[in-house]
């Protein structure tokens, strides 16, 4: 549902040989039938998830901060993004 609904590639790798991968959609006619071939053959490539200690506070700052200046309040992004990073170190 994560493919077909929202376009979002699942993250298990296992299914993305699946035939119902390849069915015809919106994001397979953008993206062609065999993205997941490509991304099978570069999968030893994608990074996992960096889980580090600052984890909770860059969430809490990107929800409380960067997203509410970015997005409500029409601020700068590069200097919004600035910033809070900033503040992060």
């Amino acid at each position: 549902a994560t493919w077909t609904i929202l376009g979002f590639d699942p993250i298990r790798s296992d299914v993305w040989t699946d035939p119902a991968m390849k069915a015809a959609n919106k994001f397979t006619d953008y993206f062609g039938d065999n993205i997941f071939d490509v991304l099978d053959q570069v999968k030893s490539e994608i990074e996992g998830i960096n889980i580090g200690e600052k984890t909770p506070q860059v969430i809490d700052a990107i929800k409380t901060q960067t997203n509410v200046r970015i997005l409500v309040d029409g601020e700068d992004a590069a200097k919004v993004l600035k910033e809070v990073n900033d503040s992060l170190k």
